[in-house]
This record gives C-alpha cells, structure tokens and sequence, in this order.
C-alpha cells in the first residue's frame, strides 16, 4: 500500500466515525425532547397556566379598546396639556 492509499482510508476512517458520532449525538438530543411520565404533569400545568394568560390578554384587550377607556385616556391627556 502506498502513502495515498493510506491517507485515503485514514480520511474515511474520519468520516464515518464523525459521521457516527453526530448520529449519536442526534438521538440523544431526540430521546431527550420526547416527554415522559413526569413530564405530561408538567406540560398540563403549562397548557393551564397558557389558557390563563390568555385569557387574561383578552381581558385587557378588551378594556384598552373599549371606547370608554380610549375617552379617558384622551382627557388625562387634555388635562396634562392645559
């Protein structure tokens, strides 16, 4: 064998094992992603919490465009003005 055609096989040999390794590494990264037991414990908690929050958004939405509220908001403005 001669110098070229060992470069060649280390360089493959190089390949394939970062090849493998970042394979590896992929499914670990995978595994961990997937929820277990505990874990739909703490995603129900999050959805609730969630529903809360937006619940909560739509009520302040609500109140900032209520046209009571923008008239308000337009005498403090006056006001401060004078």
């Amino acid at each position: 064998m001669d110098k070229q055609q060992v470069v060649m096989i280390v360089m493959l040999v190089l390949v394939v094992a970062t090849s493998l390794s970042e394979l590896y590494k992929y499914r670990l990264r995978q595994e961990r992603r997937r929820p277990t037991g505990g874990d739909t414990d703490e995603m129900s908690r999050l959805r609730q919490e969630n529903q809360r929050l937006a619940e909560r958004v739509s009520v302040l939405e609500r109140i900032v465009t209520d046209s009571d509220y923008q008239l308000k908001q337009e005498f403090a403005e006056l006001n401060r003005g004078a």
